[in-house]
């Protein structure tokens, strides 16, 4: 598919962001989403974060 913009076709969008949680889930990781509040205070604070 050609790139057409941000947030284009809203069914992918969905279905991308499961497929993200799905492998962090598998990885035992934390997902952060670099513009949600809620992700970036779950990043531990300067100078840890730089590690």
């Amino acid at each position: 598919m050609a790139y057409r913009g941000f947030n284009f076709d809203r069914a992918e969008t969905l279905a991308s962001m499961e497929r993200l949680i799905g492998i962090a889930k598998a990885l035992n990781a934390t997902l952060i989403v670099q513009h949600d509040a809620k992700d970036i205070a779950k990043l531990p604070a300067f100078p840890k974060s730089a590690r």
